[in-house]
C-alpha cells in the first residue's frame, strides 16, 4: 500500500480507510511535510515538533475525515495550523528573552568590517530568510505552491480558502520578495 500512495506524492491523495493503512500515509508524506515545516518554522527541533503534533493531531482526528477527502491537503492544513501554533509561542518566548537580554547589557552595533559573500550556500540562507521575513499569509502560500509543488487547488484546501485567494496570495507573496531579494540580482 505504501507504494501505492508514493508514486501519488504530487497528486491530490482521497483517503480511503478501508484501503489505506494510517502509517503508509505518514511514510508517504513526513519528508514533504517537514520540509514545508522546517521553511515555515526555520529550525530543525520546531519543524520535527510540527511535524509529530501534525500526525498526531491526525492520526486522533482520522475517524471524522471523509472518505475521498484530499488526505494530502489535510494534512497540510493540519500543519500550517501547527506551525503557526509554534510560531505564536515562539515570538512570545523571543520577546521575554529579548526583553531580559537588553536589560543585561547595551546593544552592539552591527560590524561594518564583516564582507557579506554570495555564494550559493549564503544565497540560499539570505533567500529563505527573506521568505520567511513575509507575513504567513504570503509566505505560507508561497512555500506551498513554489518548494512543495502543491496545486492552486490543494493549496486551497490545506490552507481553508478558494483556489482563487491561494493564487493572488502567491502572486503577492511574490511581489513582497522581490524588493527583499533585489541586492542579489545585482
Amino acid at each position: 500500500m505504501a507504494s501505492q500512495l508514493a508514486g501519488k506524492r504530487t497528486k491530490s491523495i482521497r483517503w480511503d480507510p478501508a484501503s489505506t493503512r494510517f502509517d503508509d500515509v505518514v511514510t508517504t508524506f513526513q519528508r514533504e511535510l517537514f520540509a514545508t515545516a522546517l521553511r515555515i518554522l526555520g529550525e530543525r527541533t520546531l519543524a520535527e515538533d510540527a511535524l509529530q503534533d501534525t500526525f498526531l493531531k491526525a492520526y486522533r482526528a482520522l475517524d471524522g475525515l471523509a472518505p475521498g477527502s484530499n488526505i494530502r491537503a489535510w494534512l497540510y492544513r493540519i500543519l500550517v495550523n501547527t506551525a503557526y501554533d509554534q510560531v505564536d509561542r515562539q515570538k512570545t518566548r523571543a520577546k521575554v528573552i529579548d526583553d531580559l537580554r537588553e536589560q543585561e547589557r547595551p546593544a552592539s552595533p552591527p560590524d561594518p568590517s564583516v564582507p557579506e559573500g554570495l555564494d550559493r550556500e549564503n544565497v540560499l540562507e539570505q533567500v529563505e530568510a527573506a521568505i520567511r521575513s513575509l507575513p504567513g499569509k504570503y509566505r505560507d502560500p508561497l512555500i506551498l505552491r513554489h518548494i512543495q509543488g502543491l496545486s492552486y487547488a490543494e493549496m486551497g484546501e490545506a490552507l481553508d480558502m478558494p483556489e482563487a485567494t491561494a493564487r493572488t496570495l502567491v502572486f503577492r507573496g511574490k511581489r513582497m520578495l522581490l524588493p527583499k531579494l533585489k541586492h542579489l540580482m545585482e
